[in-house]
């Protein structure tokens, strides 16, 4: 058995490692240091604790230079916590005649013949948007010319800085040493160098069929790159090998590369690799990961190398390779449209139909984008208005119609259905799975609850989609991310009518609290501030008042969204006549805004998704109350007089 090692034996005086960019970069997160970081707090005394496999390759043109093929996620991170450490070091360290001197066994030295004077003894691939990070922001060295570039990556590398030094914070110098000793001396390893490249991939087979967990990206990479090796030179000679190993690093450095671009977004890999499956190969809902099932058992597998009726060729790696190089750039543009170069009409839409929910469309929204066709917009606002009506108004599951979609993904892909095509397709499937009679149901039944429209899982997305509408050319107002981000607690929607109408001027005008939760009485606040609103009354709501200074110490509704403004400016009064009529300009919108033909607006059907029933004395709160008939039913006139247009409000 080989022997373990400690840091200090791993990091030799002339050695220095190199993390691949063709590898997932910097992902551990809290919970994963934690737990390194009570494995070293866990030793005692001269004892030692195993802590894992290095693998490295070394560069054939540098015997000094390592990869690091496995471990670099505890690599990075030791390496982190050692500086840390080091910054909070003031003295001497055992062995070492000054700190300088142990940073140049860990961390770095100067070199007066390079570029930037530095030798690394830790570091990522040139080029890759940690390297520069790391040096720059993690071992605070100015870099002239540095390319900092704040990703998903990036922003881990920083947390795990700024977690280790509040950890070490009010640690004494000895209590620092200590740490130090054990992370260098007491943590050990196995060690596993490789000298051919190929036998990198064979030996994550080898560790995989032994149950080692890497993503299912890094196991399709590994098993890809190992099925060239394998093959006679008689069907792919050596430099064809080579030459695809490089094509499969290439690609899955792109792919690294996207998944951790976006710095406020974390992308799954497992997300890609399926869409990307149910668009090139098939769709099956027999288990969540069966696509893994499909592509590392099924398709490329080391049988098929060598099947003789229909053998897996490197033709069609390669062609599958190609595919997912290409499809990753599209894939991340429909995941994150506003970090791309599209039209703004286009990032719009995509942006929506994200916010609603785009499920199983990112298969054939890839495909259709591959065909580089006209219409992409319809086909968009068609998705979009599939995913609103079917889900939230039809009340449908979220999933109805995804093997009929991802079907089309697989027709589109192989050039089977046009564009024009795939949106008839679409529209069909919405007028077969439209049913407006399920959401009145659905209403009344809230309401049996005392839920009403607060519960209605649909309500965040249509109030700003209602708040996009009134935006007009102006800028927009409220910011989503608020709005999704209070979803839980409800804060960012406010109860003009309030839940809790305490204040004389509600008792006298309600007589019971059945409109509470009535669509027009939900109105969508730019912050999230309700809390102060309170239970105010409708004039205090609405009015924003200022100090001596002119400065701001209650904000009202007049000074709010869109929304805000047009119940500030258009209501004088709030009582439940002003909740109807407002309930009735919020439908009137949902009919125009989703095309739905506005006859299913009828009396009784408006008056149950209103809740405009009659009082009675089971439900009535009848402290000081003045109003105790119930309103006549609204009924629907172009003309009515009462109604302004709430554009002309802004």
């Amino acid at each position: 058995m080989a022997k373990l090692k400690n840091l200090a034996q791993i990091f030799q005086k002339t050695i220095k490692f190199v993390i691949p960019d063709y590898q997932r970069g910097y992902s551990w997160e809290t919970r994963h240091r934690n737990d390194l970081w009570d494995d070293i707090d866990n030793i005692t005394g001269s004892k030692t604790h195993y802590t894992g496999m290095f693998t490295f390759s070394i560069d054939k043109d540098d015997p000094n230079k390592y990869y690091v093929v496995d471990g670099q996620q505890r690599m990075t991170t030791l390496v982190i916590l050692i500086n840390e450490i080091l910054d909070h070091i003031k003295g001497p360290i055992n062995g070492y005649e000054t700190r300088e001197d142990y940073i140049k066994d860990y961390l770095y030295k100067t070199h007066s013949t390079l570029p930037d004077n530095y030798v690394y003894k830790f570091e990522y691939e040139k080029g890759d948007p940690s390297h520069d990070y790391f040096i720059t922001q993690i071992f605070r060295i100015r870099k002239s010319g540095a390319d900092i570039q704040n990703t998903l990556y990036t922003r881990n590398l920083q947390n795990a800085k700024n977690e280790f030094a509040e950890k070490l914070k009010n640690k004494s110098q000895d209590e620092l040493l200590t740490l130090l000793t054990k992370i260098t001396t007491q943590l050990v390893f196995n060690e596993y160098i490789i000298d051919d490249d190929s036998e990198v991939y064979v030996t994550f087979e080898t560790m995989n069929n032994r149950g080692k967990k890497l993503s299912t990206l890094e196991l399709l990479k590994n098993r890809l790159i190992y099925l060239t090796t394998i093959y006679p030179e008689t069907i792919l000679p050596l430099t064809d090998a080579q030459c695809l190993r490089g094509t499969i690093n290439d690609t899955w450095k792109a792919i690294y590369r996207l998944l951790g671009k976006n710095a406020n977004k974390a992308l799954g890999d497992d997300e890609f690799l399926k869409d990307h499956w149910i668009m090139y190969f098939r769709y099956d809902r027999k288990t969540s990961m069966v696509f893994k099932e499909d592509l590392l058992s099924r398709y490329f597998t080391a049988k098929k190398v060598f099947e003789k009726e229909e053998p897996l060729t490197p033709k069609a790696i390669c062609e599958y390779v190609n595919s997912l190089a290409e499809c990753i750039e599209i894939w991340y543009q429909i995941k994150c449209p506003n970090d791309n170069n599209l039209p703004e009409e286009e990032k719009v839409l995509l942006t929506r139909l994200e916010r609603v929910g785009i499920g199983s469309f990112r298969p054939m929204l890839m495909a259709a984008y591959l065909k580089k066709g006209q219409n992409i917009l319809k086909l968009l606002d068609a998705c979009e208005r599939f995913r609103f009506l079917i889900k939230h108004i039809s009340e449908r599951r979220s999933n109805t119609a995804d093997s009929y979609f991802y079907g089309l993904a697989q027709d589109c892909y192989k050039g089977k259905i046009t564009i024009d095509e795939l949106i008839e397709n679409v529209d069909a499937q919405t007028n077969r799975w439209f049913d407006f009679d399920n959401f009145v149901k659905a209403c009344v039944d809230r309401y049996k609850n005392a839920e009403g429209f607060y519960s209605w899982g649909g309500l965040r997305y249509f109030l700003y989609e209602y708040e996009r509408y009134l935006q007009m050319s102006n800028k927009m107002l409220c910011d989503w991310d608020i709005v999704f981000k209070h979803q839980q607690n409800q804060t960012s929607i406010e109860h003009i009518y309030p839940q809790t109408p305490s204040d004389t001027y509600w008792q006298q005008r309600f007589a019971d609290d059945h409109l509470l939760n009535s669509l027009g009485n939900l109105l969508l606040l730019q912050l999230a501030k309700n809390i102060p609103l309170q239970n105010y009354d409708f004039d205090k709501k609405k009015t924003t008042i200022f100090d001596a200074n002119n400065k701001i110490i209650f904000l009202g509704y007049d000074f709010g969204s869109y929304s805000e403004q047009i119940v500030s400016k258009k209501y004088q009064e709030w009582t439940p006549t002003q909740i109807l009529q407002r309930g009735k300009d919020l439908l009137d919108f949902l009919v125009d805004h989703w095309g739905i033909d506005s006859s299913v607006l009828t009396t009784d059907n408006v008056d149950k998704i209103l809740n405009n029933i009659q009082s009675s004395p089971t439900n009535a709160n009848t402290a000081n109350a003045t109003i105790a008939t119930p309103l006549p039913s609204l009924i629907y006139d172009d003309n009515d007089d009462e109604e302004d247009d709430e554009e002309d409000m802004l």
